[in-house]
């Protein structure tokens, strides 16, 4: 009996798999539905775990050192200079907010004067790529050299080699930055970065008493860190020195690559929702072409499992289709993504595909395809025979009984697999239950507010008196008609313009 099974299963696969043979673009729909979600949570994820990669690998270069000690308001005394410089090569960087002006245009400033050992890790890009950093900040016809941020440029309508004030100082341009870096671990900034010599201070009178300035000394040891580390903390005990490792620097990077990744993939999984109602469309339309040989087989005596088997393997072959193709944006977008991204945050990151994150892309696609497909194939089993062959081509898939299928083990039991498997991918991807909740409700809540007020148009419609004009009487009709997919239309166009709408306010 188990090898009768195993045959009649491979059978009607094969006769799936001929009929599909010919007909893969009647699924073009669901391919497009499922290749956008798929590929936006592949590259997603790819891009993520690209940069979390590059944030652990580039944490030196972000701290500037092996080490950092800070202290606010003022510098290390000559006691805590000895010792400071008995751990390693340090370097000095004076971290503080200013102003500058030129004419009656002013920019605020996140202003770190630097010495002449400063970067000890990594490299300060500049443009003109002229000279060493030393030399482009070094004084000149009574002014210091800056390197700015284009956007100070622009802000007060200079251009390099113009001249501008920083408080009783005068500083001229001497380059723009393009890369910095230890840019990415100073986090939120008010002002636009500029680099100016730590010789330059005093002459623009910005350290006065009152003004909050961060002294950061970042060492390259040539000890252990352990013991570096207590001796900075022993030296000035009620100082308040806080010192840093290069994980320290790179944590607060780690957790807001961790969150944006995780909102984005949220953001692909609402996309692939989304196209979900538009993979029960193309289902449905396609049973609806195929009605005439469900008919057939039925009028023969074919059970609804072997009516639906071909069908539910037509679909999910697609699924895998649209999911995992070669040429998708999940597999082929994530390389040509990765570097673009890196550039724009300063940090070297490397073409990479996450195989894992591919992974998870092709079972949220399959998943989704089965649980908006598995409505409209179980649907089938209600319509008699009779009925398919008198709708002479018209659509007669219908989405009203899902509340008397639930009651049905056949259907509430995969659907119900499916769903606490796609729960189960979301809690594993996000690793935050309270946030998969409210997405939960959130999508439960949508699309039952949408799917309410399409058919109570629908019913509207209905009652409307006929309209003049044979073609608007028969677009009316055709809104309310048996079997007509208006409602899944009106709720797809519902969620896709709520999407639209909800990314810009979160972004």
């Amino acid at each position: 009996r188990e090898a009768g099974s195993v045959k009649y299963l491979r059978d009607w696969l094969r006769v799936a798999m001929l009929d599909l043979r010919g007909g893969v673009g009647r699924f073009a729909v669901l391919l497009a539905c499922l290749a956008l979600g798929v590929g936006i949570i592949a590259a997603v994820g790819s891009v993520g775990s690209a940069l979390q990669n590059a944030v652990e690998r580039e944490a030196r270069t972000f701290l500037g050192g092996d080490i950092e000690a800070e202290i606010s308001y003022r510098p290390a005394n000559a006691d805590e200079l000895k010792v400071l410089h008995s751990l390693g090569k340090v370097s000095e960087v004076v971290e503080i907010s200013a102003r500058a002006t030129h004419d009656t245009k002013s920019s605020f400033l996140n202003l770190r004067a630097v010495d002449s050992a400063y970067p000890l890790v990594g490299k300060v890009v500049a443009e003109p790529p002229e000279g060493d950093l030393a030399s482009l900040l070094g004084e000149k016809d009574g002014a210091f050299g800056a390197v700015v941020d284009p956007r100070v440029l622009e802000q007060l309508g200079i251009g390099i080699g113009d001249r501008f004030r920083i408080g009783s100082g005068t500083f001229f341009v001497s380059a723009t930055i393009k890369s910095l870096p230890d840019q990415a671990a100073i986090g939120f900034s008010i002002g636009a970065p500029m680099l100016v010599s730590t010789a330059s201070l005093s002459q623009a009178g910005l350290l006065v008493p009152g003004v909050l300035a961060r002294y950061r000394y970042k060492i390259l040891l040539s000890g252990a860190y352990e013991a570096a580390n207590k001796a900075i903390t022993a030296m000035s005990p009620d100082a308040g020195w806080e010192v840093r490792a290069p994980k320290d620097a790179a944590s607060g990077l780690r957790r807001f690559f961790d969150l944006f990744t995780r909102f984005l993939q949220l953001v692909g999984l609402s996309t692939l929702f989304v196209g979900g109602v538009g993979v029960s469309n193309a289902v449905s339309a396609y049973l609806g072409d195929r009605q005439r040989a469900i008919a057939t087989m039925k009028s023969l005596g074919a059970t609804h499992a072997r009516i639906g088997l071909p069908f539910l393997a037509q679909i999910l072959v697609t699924a895998l289709i649209g999911s995992g193709s070669v040429p998708g944006p999940g597999w082929t977008g994530s390389p040509g993504h990765t570097p673009v991204v890196g550039h724009m945050l300063s940090l070297s990151v490397a073409p990479s595909v996450a195989p894992l994150s591919l992974l998870i892309a092709l079972l949220f696609g399959l998943l989704v395809a089965f649980v908006f497909a598995l409505p409209a194939l179980m649907s089938t089993r209600h319509i008699r025979p009779a009925t398919l062959f008198r709708s002479a081509g018209g659509m007669v898939v219908e989405f009203g009984s899902l509340g008397r299928e639930w009651r049905n083990p056949w259907f509430a039991l995969p659907m119900a697999g499916a769903l606490l498997a796609m729960l189960g991918l979301v809690l594993a991807v996000t690793g935050r239950p309270l946030l998969v909740l409210w997405y939960a409700v959130g999508a439960l809540v949508s699309f039952a507010v949408l799917r309410g007020a399409a058919v109570a148009l629908k019913r509207v419609v209905k009652r409307l008196p006929p309209m003049p004009g044979f073609a608007l009487r028969q677009a009316i009709s055709s809104i309310h008609r048996p079997g007509s997919l208006s409602v899944t239309i009106r709720q797809s166009l519902g969620l896709g313009l709520a999407i639209l709408l909800d990314e810009p306010i979160l972004f």
